[in-house]
């Protein structure tokens, strides 16, 4: 009996050790799978940011033509340069016409 025990104790705390072992290896591959996707996640931000800053050029001239067209829009057709067959001034009556047709 008294063998029986020991065996026990002995088999008991092999049982403990070795799922304490799995358990930190088991961890252990848990940090490293992180820190492997946050690797990844800073190559795929680092290349994100090479690609804008290599097209930055044509990004801000696509922004500064946008700006441009919309401040033609403003100024009045006959001060524009060069002029665009599609723009065609307002005609407005003069006072005086408005009152000779009545």
């Amino acid at each position: 009996m008294k063998y029986l025990f020991i065996a026990a104790t002995i088999m008991w705390g092999a049982f403990f050790y070795t799922n304490a072992k799995a358990h930190s290896i088991e961890e252990a591959y848990k940090e490293e799978k992180q820190l492997i996707i946050q690797q990844q996640i800073n190559d795929m931000t680092l290349d994100i940011i090479t690609i804008i800053l290599q097209n930055l050029p044509t990004i801000l001239e696509s922004i500064e033509n946008d700006l441009l067209k919309e401040k033609e829009k403003r100024i009045p057709c006959w001060k524009r340069y060069p002029r665009e067959l599609d723009c065609i001034p307002e005609m407005t009556p003069m006072a005086n016409e408005g009152e000779k047709n009545h």
